[in-house]
């Protein structure tokens, strides 16, 4: 069974740091056999919270998914982006 990151954003900070973290992250996402299904584009939220971007990420199945979350090389790309 495929396994999935959803990811929802309510804020942006930073435009250019989120550019930063995409790109440094996206080859290692890649690595763990994620692709890219929703990065952005138009949206309309008919219930709930608006998001400003939303981003889905397929990996072949749940354990991949987590290995990838989990994986340094992610975590440390996000910490370093991250800051304002």
């Amino acid at each position: 069974m495929k396994g999935y990151w959803i990811s929802l954003y309510t804020k942006i900070e930073n435009q250019e740091n989120l550019k930063k973290y995409a790109e440094a992250a996206t080859p290692i996402i890649k690595s763990y056999g994620g692709v890219p299904l929703v990065r952005g584009g138009k949206s309309q939220s008919f219930e709930g919270d608006n998001f400003l971007r939303t981003v889905v990420w397929e990996f072949p199945n749940y354990q991949k998914a987590i290995e990838c979350h989990d994986s340094d090389l992610v975590l440390n790309r996000f910490i370093i982006y991250r800051s304002p």
